[in-house]
């Protein structure tokens, strides 16, 4: 009679093992990775093809022509995408905790405003709300693929208890992106500041102006070279003689030094 197998002992060096982290922003930037890898091979082999345009179908040639213009913006879009995954990953944290502090400055200043009862300190106090709102904003709203410039210097915990027990606190609004930010709370355009898209357009018309100004100056100095050949012209050509005989003062007919000597008109 077959005897029941004993049940194994699982195996300790594998049965403690602890499965492996899974990072979902790493998993982006690698499949932005192969697909920028993938889509450079593609424009190679384009234009590897396009190198003999002349053995192929119009058809054909026009298609792959198309599809190598689709294939660079295609490209820009992937480069966006793994440079905005790299800055969420890079300042997750420190946009965490800087909007924890933004939120408990702003919730402070608000509270102070309301149990203010000197009608002369009202207006700082709600330019401090104002400015702590903004703090609050900067750290929600800063474009997601831009470098995030920290508004609060790091300092150890006692100054920082310190500086919250007497009210004080120390914020950096030096960068650029902060007085965007106030702006586009008034504009209420924050979700596209956010996304990256308001300075987008903001690059486009700064670009779109610069060639205005380009193609302005280019024509003025078309301009100028096209009235200087003229006056070069101008001054090159050679005085017109008078028409008509030229008379003295007494009224006589003046004869060239030819025509005294006769030899203008007859030879000897």
């Amino acid at each position: 009679m077959p005897q029941p197998r004993r049940p194994t002992k699982p195996n300790s060096a594998t049965s403690h093992r602890r499965p492996k982290p899974t990072n979902k922003d790493n998993k982006d930037t690698l499949s932005s990775r192969t697909s920028t890898n993938a889509i450079k091979k593609r424009k190679r082999d384009l234009r590897r093809l396009l190198e003999h345009a002349e053995k192929l179908p119009a058809n054909i040639r026009i298609s792959h022509e198309r599809e190598l213009a689709s294939c660079d913006t295609e490209l820009e879009t992937a480069k966006e995408t793994a440079r905005r995954s790299q800055m969420i990953k890079k300042y997750h944290m420190v946009r965490f905790f800087e909007r924890r502090k933004a939120e408990r400055y702003l919730k402070k200043a608000r509270q102070q405003l309301i149990n203010c009862s000197d009608a002369s300190q009202l207006p700082a106090l709600q330019q401090d709300v104002h400015l702590c709102d903004v703090d609050l904003q900067y750290t929600l709203y800063h474009p997601l693929n831009e470098v995030y410039s920290s508004l609060y210097k790091k300092e150890g915990k006692d100054k920082v208890k310190e500086a919250e027990a007497e009210g004080m606190h120390e914020v950096d609004r030096s960068a650029k992106m902060w007085k965007v930010v106030e702006a586009a709370m008034v504009s209420n355009q924050l979700g596209e500041l956010r996304e990256g898209r308001l300075m987008k357009k903001k690059s486009e018309r700064e670009q779109e102006v610069k060639q205005q100004s380009m193609s302005t100056t280019q024509k003025n100095k078309k301009k100028e070279a096209r009235t200087a050949s003229k006056n070069e012209k101008k001054a090159k050509q050679p005085a017109h003689k008078p028409n008509g005989p030229v008379k003295d003062a007494d009224g006589d007919e003046v004869l060239d030094d030819e025509d005294e000597t006769g030899a203008g008109f007859f030879e000897a």
